[in-house]
């Protein structure tokens, strides 16, 4: 049995990259036996239930489970005119998984391969509180300019869309922290069933944010700029608890994520690997994991 883990194929952003999602598709389909397991880690499509759909059918033929977490850019719409992402991520994501065949794992964790000898699946989404980075060596007049960007989205020139086009439908506002603080607490859950169960013997977890800092980066442009620039950037990428609670957990053996668009990859004192597959929009790539023996990367596909 064999894992074929990718993220950010942002299916439907632009329509030049429609052919990269094909080949990256037909790239899995080629080399996929029966009981290899399909996992989508987040920003699949861009705020299109559409794109979604068809994204998911491209894998129509993949010849075992298949399994999905939402990212930020799923969760993406328009406040004039679109349904707010708590109805996204709560119903409409979900109708799309189910009926394309795939499972929607910010529900419940999935467990595949021989009945003695299961494999956990749990994952979801994710979200950051800005736990990734640390405050402590910045001024206090910095420390402010941090948190105030934070609180708005807005740092100098950059501006984080997750503030522009994540909404409930009730409040139209978002609780980036709060509702990072659900997915740990539900992520939880599923991993507890899954440690609980004597005839898994060990667990995949993906989500779409970083949940420990070896998964992060700095800053997208370089690491040379000012460091509360640095901290910001590192504040939305993921969360730390989300990484607290996985690291509890005995049984899991590999975490990726994506989000950040760099590849990172490190293994702890545990030999558990934290991997950031680390995929863009014009390049993607898949990341092969076989139980017991490792995992590989595919060539970039571009």
């Amino acid at each position: 049995m064999r894992f074929f883990i990718t993220a950010d194929i942002h299916h439907s952003i632009q329509e030049k990259f429609l052919p990269l999602s094909q080949k990256l598709a037909q790239h899995c389909l080629e080399q996929a036996e029966n009981g290899d397991v399909l996992l989508l880690a987040g920003d699949n499509a861009c705020g299109d239930l559409k794109g979604l759909k068809e994204l998911l059918e491209l894998f129509d033929s993949f010849p075992g489970p298949r399994a999905l977490v939402p990212g930020n850019h799923d969760l993406w719409s328009h406040p004039d005119k679109g349904v707010g992402s708590d109805i996204l991520y709560r119903e409409s994501i979900p109708k799309i998984c189910a009926q394309a065949g795939f499972h929607y794992l910010d529900q419940s964790p999935l467990k595949v391969g021989e009945p003695q000898e299961l494999i956990g699946i749990a994952g979801c989404y994710g979200g950051f509180d800005f736990s990734l980075a640390d405050l402590t060596q910045l001024n206090s007049e910095d420390k402010e300019i941090v948190l105030e960007g934070w609180r708005t989205g807005l740092l100098d020139n950059l501006f984080w869309n997750d503030y522009r086009f994540t909404w409930n439908s009730e409040t139209k506002t978002w609780d980036h922290a709060q509702f990072s603080k659900q997915n740990t607490q539900r992520l939880t859950e599923h991993l507890n069933q899954l440690e609980s169960d004597e005839r898994v013997k060990s667990i995949v977890c993906i989500t779409h944010t970083a949940a420990v800092l070896d998964q992060a980066i700095g800053h997208p442009n370089g690491a040379q700029r000012p460091d509360f620039q640095r901290a910001w950037f590192r504040g939305i990428l993921g969360s730390k608890r989300l990484g607290s609670a996985i690291q509890k957990m005995e049984k899991v053996a590999l975490h990726v994520c994506g989000h950040t668009h760099y590849p990172k990859e490190s293994t702890d004192p545990s030999n558990r690997h934290w991997v950031n597959i680390g995929c863009d929009y014009p390049r993607k790539r898949w990341l092969i994991y076989e139980p017991g023996e490792g995992y590989r990367f595919s060539d970039w596909i571009q």
